[in-house]
């Protein structure tokens, strides 16, 4: 899964996409069937923490495919000096409705194979650990490909999620003015730690430091 640890890399702090991860890799052999469920739910997180990233509306009654439908005309899927190629565009959207189809195959695996989808006969025999695998590599090259593609281009500056590193002159305002935090051997820096810590209280100070320096004072 490394396409999928590398979304938890970019993601900083998206703690429920690494627990998925984890359960994923580790169900693939101890329970096939559990994958199914998993790679669904990783692309599912994935395409949802892309929309809130980038301000588009979410439907609780959407579908996996909708929602990767809805993920993909959000993002722009070429560089700069390749937007204008229209043969280009045109084998990328044939590669894009490929992978519809690879998530319409998925959605039917976990409704049929699926651990949690229905409950099954108690002498049901599940699909083993090699179509697991198929089905987790296959959700690890979609996430990674729609992340890499909303991180690396043309990223949102209206995004309504706020983050830690878009805010580097406040953040160098708190460390600063506060002195680190020491608990025992390890060291803590203030911003970070108001940020985790208490994030409403964040978002105020840095609402009056924003109004402050806009007033010049």
């Amino acid at each position: 899964m490394q396409g999928a640890r590398e979304v938890i890399r970019l993601s900083n702090g998206a703690t429920y996409i690494e627990r998925q991860v984890l359960a994923l890799e580790s169900s693939i052999d101890q329970n096939p069937s559990l994958a199914f469920d998993l790679s669904k739910s990783l692309i599912e997180s994935v395409c949802k923490t892309i929309l809130i990233d980038r301000s588009q509306p979410i439907n609780d009654d959407f579908d996996l495919p909708q929602l990767f439908k809805m993920t993909i005309n959000c993002l722009r899927l070429l560089p700069d000096n390749k937007t204008i190629d229209a043969n280009l565009r045109s084998s990328l959207l044939k590669t894009n409705s490929g992978l519809s189809t690879t998530i319409q195959g998925l959605c039917e695996l976990r409704n049929n194979e699926g651990f949690a989808s229905h409950g099954k006969d108690g002498y049901f025999q599940m699909l083993e650990p090699i179509q697991a695998r198929l089905a987790a590599q296959a959700a690890d090259s979609i996430v990674y490909f729609l992340y890499s593609v909303h991180k690396g281009y043309t990223y949102v500056p209206n995004s309504s999620r706020l983050r830690y590193e878009d805010n580097q002159s406040f953040n160098e305002f708190i460390d600063e003015t506060h002195e680190l935090i020491n608990i025992f051997e390890y060291t803590f820096v203030p911003s970070d730690v108001l940020f985790n810590v208490d994030m409403e209280a964040y978002k105020d100070k840095l609402s009056i430091y924003n109004q402050e320096s806009d007033s010049g004072e």
